[in-house]
């Protein structure tokens, strides 16, 4: 993760306004408006995923001779021992022009994120919708020795989120 929305490159802002994508850096905008994460010293947090899968997944014949095992569901966060910012996204689905379209049983549900190196301590997570710009739910949770375990709403693309000290 990096503090802006995406590489700095000045080719890369001619691709979002040939093909229009403006609506979906609004979110970002949203999520990113107030953080200040200079001299935060964020670093790259160890993240792990787990989700019963999507049991409805049905390969097709070319998935199936590709080796396709299913759907991988992906986690990236940083943080500095008490504040900090996860993304998780399913790759699969993020081909899909409006994550609305995408069945439920190939969003993610029931998924456990445990995010490590937070302090022992009381935290609030917000989970935020990437393409709204909203909170899309909110978690009190208690580190200790194994992380800070969190509980995401369903998704069908992706979520990101803020953690913050109580």
């Amino acid at each position: 993760m990096i503090p802006g929305a995406a590489p700095g490159q000045f080719w890369y802002h001619d691709a979002w306004r040939e093909h229009r994508l403006w609506e979906y850096q609004q979110g970002l905008i949203a999520f990113n408006a107030g953080e200040d994460r200079r001299g935060q010293n964020y670093q790259t947090l160890r993240a792990a995923i787990e989700a019963p899968g999507i049991p409805e997944w049905r390969p097709t014949q070319e998935e199936r001779q590709r080796g396709e095992k299913g759907p991988t569901i992906n986690a990236r966060a940083m943080g500095n021992g008490t504040r900090g910012m996860f993304y998780l996204y399913q790759f699969d689905n993020m081909a899909v022009p409006k994550p609305e379209t995408i069945p439920d049983a190939r969003q993610v549900h029931d998924a456990t994120v445990t995010l490590y190196g937070f302090n022992p301590g009381q935290y609030r997570v917000e989970y935020w919708d990437t393409i709204a710009g909203k909170v899309v739910g909110t978690q009190e949770v208690a580190a200790q020795g194994n992380g800070l375990v969190l509980k995401p709403p369903t998704f069908a693309e992706d979520l990101a989120g803020k953690v913050r000290p109580l």
